[in-house]
């Protein structure tokens, strides 16, 4: 399996992979409706175009015949942001999420950013639980919007 760099023909994939990540991880939270709009906004070709032309942005996959994974990244005032990190459903537990990580920390490293933060939603207990074990502790907490919804999150951090 292959972590590379996302680019234009990966963008329908991820949407999908996406979809189908927030469908099992928010179920309890949110409602399908929420989901499915949230999805269609946040990983429009438009949206996902704003990430590739950022600048101190990483935003990889993982390709596998096809895309099964992917994160998002950004490096700056010294810190490094986690801002996406998903695989499909159907691929979980089989390490593809801490293999994204790795390679996001290392560009991140290579880039002298000294530390890492992720913001959870509160009620995924599997993003929870892979930031436990990737030795990222809670920093703090907050909410945020989606739709009409309000759900609870949870900042982690690790220095790198």
């Amino acid at each position: 399996m292959e972590m590379r760099p996302a680019t234009t023909d990966d963008f329908a994939d991820i949407k999908a992979v996406a979809h189908a990540a927030w469908t099992a991880a928010y179920a309890d939270a949110l409602a399908g409706e929420t989901i499915s709009r949230t999805v269609d906004e946040w990983y429009s070709e438009a949206s996902l175009q704003r990430i590739l032309d950022q600048p101190e942005t990483d935003f990889l996959v993982a390709d596998n015949g096809g895309v099964v994974g992917f994160c998002h990244g950004v490096g700056h005032d010294g810190e490094g942001d986690i801002v996406r990190l998903y695989t499909h459903p159907d691929r979980w537990d089989e390490g593809i999420g801490y293999r994204l990580y790795e390679r996001l920390r290392d560009d991140m490293r290579d880039s002298n950013v000294p530390e890492m933060k992720a913001i959870v939603v509160e009620s995924d207990e599997m993003a929870r639980t892979l930031f436990t074990r990737m030795g990222f502790t809670e920093s703090g907490s907050g909410s945020v919007k989606m739709g009409d919804e309000t759900v609870g999150e949870i900042v982690y951090s690790r220095a790198i």
